[in-house]
């Protein structure tokens, strides 16, 4: 029941997940662009011409709020 949970933030993993592929931000050390709210790795394969990465610790603190909720 607990599987989606993530373990730091304590929200659902969809909540802090890619929207293109699902995946966790960070999955595999990808970084965050902001302007699409996808992974690194969604958005070379989709070829975007702007981009702005962000680290994912900083993208799901920062921009989405979520602060981890075990420290």
């Amino acid at each position: 029941m607990y599987d989606n949970i993530d373990k730091i933030y304590g929200v659902p993993i969809k909540e802090i997940a890619c929207p293109s592929c699902g995946k966790k931000y960070g999955h595999h050390k990808t970084k965050v662009d902001t302007l699409s709210e996808e992974c690194s790795s969604c958005v070379k394969d989709a070829g975007y011409k702007e981009t702005n990465f962000v680290s994912a610790k900083e993208f799901i603190e920062n921009i989405l709020g979520y602060k981890p909720y075990m420290y």
